[in-house]
């Protein structure tokens, strides 16, 4: 969802996920009974400037909807090894 009112969104977009990061940092702080602890911090990397992206949509007030899935299968070797002979 773009950071904006209501009237002010352009619509919706279905697009590519864009290749973004964030380089995470940890700060070392005191809080104020002087006990250590670590706020995570960091910078947002946007190098992905494509038209198609979820980011672009935003930045230009569309709301962005991206199809995801996530499966690490390996169904190649899957196939292989269910025909080992155990």
């Amino acid at each position: 969802m773009p950071k904006l009112k209501t009237a002010e969104i352009q619509g919706i977009q279905v697009c590519k996920q864009a290749h973004a990061y964030w380089a995470d940092r940890f700060e070392r702080r005191k809080d104020q009974f002087g006990r250590e602890y670590f706020w995570l911090s960091g910078e947002f990397a946007d190098m992905d400037q494509r038209p198609d992206t979820d980011l672009q949509a935003l930045k230009n007030g569309f709301v962005s909807v991206v199809p995801t899935h996530f499966d690490l299968t390996s169904y190649e070797t899957l196939e292989q090894m269910n025909n080992w002979k155990i």
